[in-house]
């Protein structure tokens, strides 16, 4: 006589021709992982993105400074005017 319960179908092997089968993926966790990466993808764009922005911005030690025909140009006073009005 045959295993199990009296009105149940034998019990299936997981295994077909001595291949262990893997169970069948269903649809909502196909699109959980499909979330993930998009999502750890966008983050790594993001990470790019800003080491990028952080090479080209000038570092805090090296800002540019106006020279005096720039700040001449702006209108403000310079040390030719300054020494002029003094004397």
């Amino acid at each position: 006589m045959l295993s199990g319960n009296a009105g149940e179908p034998p019990a299936r092997p997981n295994t077909l021709h001595g291949v262990i089968r893997m169970a069948k993926k269903s649809r909502m966790s196909v699109l959980k992982r499909q979330r993930e990466l998009k999502k750890a993808e966008k983050a790594a764009l993001k990470r790019e993105r800003r080491d990028l922005r952080k090479e080209a911005e000038p570092l805090v030690g090296e800002d540019q400074v106006a020279s005096s025909d720039d700040l001449a140009g702006y209108g403000f006073p310079t040390d030719d005017a300054a020494e002029n009005e003094q004397e």
